[in-house]
């Protein structure tokens, strides 16, 4: 299906795959809605008409690999065509969702170094052997574009463009043991239990919460569930409470249910979580109801993430992330290598190992000043303040206790401040901190975009400063509050990527 042979489209069963969540979605509202057959017709008859226009602008998408590049035309009213050189691709990844697993197809999308909103290719669908294949073409040209040896006028004669990209600061792509020089070697898995821990003991209790309130929710505001049934329920929980031998195993379920709502959500996510790695790329693999195959070159990558909680401290749990420069096709999750679960003994081993040298694993960090501690106090009693006044004030006299979790404020602000800092050194700067979600991150000082400080009038006032690491791709810039401001100036100019 693709080549040099000429245009091509996508495989004719796309149309299946973006009518049919639309007529199942326009099927279910009315069922619910119990319409009559005249308006059951009427909403078939605008899921047909949504079809023909699904039809129509597959009929006007073509796509086709030349020999220099990939080239995509699309449009109805208006034409657009778009050609991507194979050395300006970055990420070449495929994604299935349930409708493209039943029917065997896979959406292709193609981002390039700049800007991946306005430069990512998407072909929607294809069969996925075919998208394998393309896939497998794409990074195959786009390596053999970029390793080729391309001549550079100098003032002393002739200079190869690696040399110049090295001088730069990109380093080449580390190289892999074992035999060939590209194959990707599986480097690691992670079965279906150990992706039901990473949910009960992550953030997935909060979606799982989300998950199972949204159905009541939906019952309540569609009127399947009689509101006299509703009172008497909060009337009986109402009266339940007081009681201990209800109240307590009440809040046992619930945290039982939540737990395994958390388990099922973050298998349904990683289900057949692989990783991957070529000589230039690191590849993954996970997905149970969408899959996705997403490919990343080393060389983007730009920062990395440890994060962990109290829970997974206590265990000797983290999860590791690799952000790279691109934006990411879909709202940002393409450009993040999430491994959900790691033991801690096999965090450096494995830095390592995908990036290539051990630099950019977390480094002990040095502590911020004292009256960084009493600004990290002061912050976090007054957020539990907001929490506990209103509650003292609403069940008073016996809410008055509420007060009592203003107190514990003073721990956590210690706690947050004994594990925050900064360190710079080997080439790369960690910035660590946060209590409840604790973050190590560690960006190579080549890979910098800027470095800035920037103060409010209370830290004028304690001479403090945040720091903050502009990276590419970041949603967020690394950042660390409260540095003393004679550190943070010198950390900035440290810092400066004219400097490193």
């Amino acid at each position: 299906m693709f080549g040099t042979d000429g245009e091509v489209r996508a495989d004719p069963r796309t149309i299946a795959t973006r009518a049919l969540p639309t007529l199942l979605a326009l099927g279910g509202i009315s069922a619910i809605g119990g319409v009559l057959l005249d308006q059951l017709v009427f909403t078939f008859a605008i899921a047909g008409v949504l079809a023909a226009i699904d039809a129509t602008q597959w009929w006007h998408r073509w796509y086709e690999v030349t020999d220099q590049e990939l080239r995509v035309r699309w449009g109805i009213v208006g034409r657009n065509n778009r050609v991507v050189p194979f050395g300006r691709i970055q990420q070449v990844d495929h994604d299935q969702q349930l409708v493209h697993q039943v029917l065997g197809l896979a959406v292709l999308r193609v981002e390039t170094a700049a800007d991946a909103g306005q430069t990512s290719v998407t072909i929607d669908a294809i069969p996925l052997r075919e998208a394998e294949r393309l896939r497998t073409l794409l990074l195959e040209r786009r390596a053999a574009t970029q390793h080729r040896p391309t001549a550079e006028a100098s003032a002393d004669g002739v200079t190869l463009a690696t040399d110049a990209a090295a001088a730069a600061g990109w380093s080449p792509a580390p190289q892999l043991d074992g035999p060939g020089a590209d194959a990707p070697v599986t480097v690691l898995e992670r079965s279906d239990p150990q992706l039901a821990l990473a949910g009960c003991t992550g953030s997935g209790l909060l979606a799982a919460a989300v998950v199972l309130i949204w159905p009541l929710n939906l019952l309540l505001e569609t009127g399947a569930v009689p509101e006299e049934t509703v009172s008497d329920v909060a009337t009986q929980a109402s009266t339940s409470a007081t009681d201990p031998l209800v109240a307590i195993p009440l809040l046992l379920a619930t945290a039982l249910v939540m737990t395994l709502g958390a388990a099922i959500l973050s298998v349904v996510q990683w289900h057949g979580f692989q990783l991957a790695a070529s000589d230039d790329d690191l590849l993954v693999r996970h997905g149970l109801f969408t899959v996705r195959r997403l490919t990343i070159p080393r060389q983007r990558i730009q920062q990395v993430t440890v994060l962990d909680n109290p829970l997974r401290r206590r265990l000797g749990w983290c999860t590791l992330r690799l952000h790279s420069a691109a934006t990411g096709a879909q709202g940002g999750a393409g450009n993040v290598l999430q491994i959900p679960l790691l033991r801690r003994d096999e965090l450096a081993p494995l830095i390592e190992r995908l990036m290539g040298d051990d630099r950019w694993v977390p480094q002990a960090v040095a502590p911020r000043p004292a009256a960084a501690r009493r600004r990290a106090i002061i912050r976090r009693c007054a957020a539990m303040a907001l929490v506990a006044v209103p509650v003292a004030i609403a069940l008073r006299p016996i809410g008055l206790v509420a007060l009592a979790l203003v107190g514990l404020g003073v721990p956590w602000g210690l706690e947050a401040h004994r594990r925050a800092g900064v360190a710079a050194r080997e080439g790369t700067a960690t910035i660590s901190k946060g209590v409840v979600v604790h973050r190590d991150e560690v960006v190579a000082l080549e890979r910098l975009q800027s470095t800035r400080t920037s103060s409010s009038p209370l830290q004028r006032r304690a001479h403090l400063a945040t720091l903050h690491l502009d990276v590419a791709g970041a949603k967020r810039a690394p950042t660390l509050h409260d540095l003393g401001d004679v550190h943070a100036a010198h950390l900035r100019r440290t810092l400066d990527p004219a400097h490193a």
